[in-house]
């Protein structure tokens, strides 16, 4: 009987982050420290809004939105609407 062969979860993880790179190079330098602490508790980039002071990048996890100030403040009580 063969074996199934089973993926590591490792490279499962990595095959995903081809639109979430395209999404970090919109962003500034403080929001991409603030996405990398962020994602470690399984938050995840999902969009930017762009705005005139500067563009918010919008995280998940479950369903707690938080959002990235273009200075890198983290927000996660905010009154942000995901459709």
């Amino acid at each position: 009987m063969e074996k199934c062969k089973v993926r590591s979860p490792l490279i499962e993880r990595r095959s995903g982050q081809g639109a979430n790179c395209e999404l970090k190079f919109n962003l500034t330098l403080a929001q991409k420290f603030s996405v990398s602490n962020l994602e470690k508790y399984g938050y995840e980039l999902v969009f930017i809004r762009s705005y005139e002071a500067g563009n918010v990048a919008v995280m998940l996890r479950e369903d707690n939105a938080t959002i990235i100030t273009c200075e890198g403040d983290i927000n996660t009580s905010s009154d942000i609407l995901i459709r």
